[in-house]
């Protein structure tokens, strides 16, 4: 519904009524009705601290998850990307400022710098799970 005021939010011909708070009388578009539009300094405010609350849940979050990983107690790639996206929707309203990958990797073979052919599996291992 706001979408049909956009033209009359971002227009500078507000009042203040009280310290803070400023109002706008809107026509609807048919003319029937006239709303009245409000918009306030502290509830702007209130709005940007609640969002960076998110965003440091995330990132708190991801941190611990990611630390998690490196220390070896979280193996599982499906279980990490479950982590991430359960932290990301108890989170969403913060969710849009990141862009979350996550790399699976066998830390012996990293900390090696080699490649597994398969060549050096014993017998009877495929090399699946």
């Amino acid at each position: 519904m706001l979408r049909k005021f956009e033209q009359q939010l971002l227009a500078t011909d507000w009042d203040e009524v009280v310290s803070g708070v400023e109002v706008k009388l809107c026509p609807s578009p048919d003319g029937a009705e006239t709303f009245i539009l409000a918009k306030s300094r502290d509830r702007a405010a209130k709005e940007e601290a609640m969002h960076r609350r998110f965003v440091e849940r995330i990132e708190a979050g991801l941190t611990a998850i990611a630390a998690a990983a490196a220390s070896g107690r979280l193996k599982d790639p499906e279980k990490a990307g479950r982590r991430i996206g359960r932290l990301l929707g108890q989170n969403s309203r913060g969710s849009g400022c990141f862009q979350v990958q996550s790399k699976s990797y066998s830390r012996r073979k990293a900390a090696r710098g080699c490649k597994s052919s398969g060549a050096n599996r014993p017998p009877g291992n495929s090399g699946r799970g």
